[in-house]
């Protein structure tokens, strides 16, 4: 009987009181624990965007787009700053506002068209091109070895003007950083950068990083260390990898990394 008494006790918030019999009587805390999902309109997203009104995607293509949870929770995190990671998911049905898209993990919920890349049809695909593809927005090199792995349908190539899929570098905190255009409206473009963080910011704002660059072992070029750009010095050129590795000062250090096409420039 004590565990059975324990038990209960853990479950139940008890409160014990007399009423005027002078009998106790328990009160139960029906408080919930958990919190209550955000309420939105239809198209609404928790940043300073507009609704976007329809998408070019059709149903039964892929997409890429958040799943409805982090949706949710960037709502109530307030917005600018909050994490989306934009995963491959499946159109279901095109709508007003917003569009029912099937998720990675089966699930199928309503998403802001703005929060929505359609990915293009039936695109030809030539090597030595730098492209979007995999679950979660990966960039990748086409090379001439590795071209028939991929399917039409399942990747787009990089934009060489500031559209959706595009990369760019944004002003933020007085630094530059790198991101990928998830939608413009109205002068604005919605940005993901480093690690699924999302920033609106004034498309005149924006600088267009190319999908290809020209460099020499030991020119200066631009690349993203943890998301914002820092200069660095160029010590090799891998054009059949779409690479170049580039030496950089992080924390006093000297350091060496890779960097792929479409996240480097030459000048910010």
């Amino acid at each position: 009987m004590k565990k059975i008494a324990f038990f209960l006790s853990t479950i139940f918030i008890l409160t014990a009181c007399t009423s005027n019999s002078g009998t106790p009587s328990v009160v139960f805390d029906e408080t919930p624990d958990f919190e209550s999902p955000p309420v939105y309109s239809p198209g609404e997203i928790p940043f300073d965007f507009p609704a976007i009104l329809t998408t070019t995607a059709l149903a039964e293509e892929s997409v890429y787009a958040p799943t409805k949870d982090a949706i949710e929770k960037a709502f109530k995190l307030g917005g600018e700053g909050s994490v989306l990671i934009f995963e491959k998911g499946k159109m279901i049905e095109p709508g007003e506002k917003e569009s029912l898209v099937q998720d990675l993990s089966g699930a199928k919920n309503p998403i802001p068209n703005s929060l929505i890349i359609a990915i293009p049809q039936e695109l030809e695909l030539a090597a030595n091109t730098t492209i979007i593809t995999g679950a979660e927005m990966e960039k990748v090199f086409v090379s001439e070895t590795n071209i028939e792995s991929f399917t039409s349908g399942t990747y787009f190539p990089l934009p060489e003007i500031l559209t959706i899929g595009a990369q760019t570098a944004f002003k933020h905190n007085d630094k530059y950083n790198h991101g990928t255009i998830i939608n413009i409206s109205e002068g604005k473009a919605l940005i993901t950068g480093f690690a699924g963080a999302i920033y609106v910011k004034p498309l005149s704002d924006l600088t267009l990083i190319p999908a290809s660059l020209e460099v020499e072992i030991g020119d200066t070029i631009q690349v993203p260390v943890i998301g914002t750009y820092q200069e660095a010095t160029v010590t090799e050129v891998h054009p059949e990898f779409g690479q170049v590795v580039a030496q950089y000062t992080w924390l006093d250090e000297t350091t060496t990394d890779s960097f792929i096409f479409g996240e480097i420039t030459k000048k910010l």
